[in-house]
């Protein structure tokens, strides 16, 4: 086993059902279709906008380490492909790093304005 292949084989340990902030996700690359995988969540590294308004969270961002594996990753991880997370899209804004085992993601979700006024008059109607 080369080095290339140790390494990708640490990184899948890293990466399985049973380790801590391991989720599972939908990786859809752009303009192709979703295969589930797990992916490391950095917890923590995530922001968040909120509208001072209400409450409700408008822009979310977080990190997301995926393998680079074409049976339990994404062989090419790019930007502008779409990762789906508790029934909601997030989208890859960047790669900050990328090797043959694993990429580092960073995924933004954005709630559309016309989602973010629906949800706050149903607020209201309450």
């Amino acid at each position: 086993m080369g080095f290339s292949d140790q390494n990708k084989a640490n990184v899948a340990a890293i990466i399985s059902d049973d380790m801590p902030g391991v989720i599972s996700i939908t990786y859809t690359p752009d303009g192709g279709s979703g295969v589930v995988i797990n992916a490391l969540d950095d917890a923590g590294s995530g922001s968040e906008i909120r509208d001072d308004g209400n409450g409700e969270t408008l822009h979310k961002s977080r990190t997301l380490i995926v393998l680079c594996d074409s049976e339990k990753g994404i062989v090419s991880p790019a930007i502008n492909d779409t990762v789906t997370l508790n029934s909601e899209i997030w989208k890859v804004v960047d790669i900050t790093e990328k090797d043959d085992a694993k990429a580092m993601l960073t995924v933004v979700f954005e709630q559309s304005e016309s989602k973010h006024n629906e949800n706050h008059k149903q607020k209201i109607s309450r």
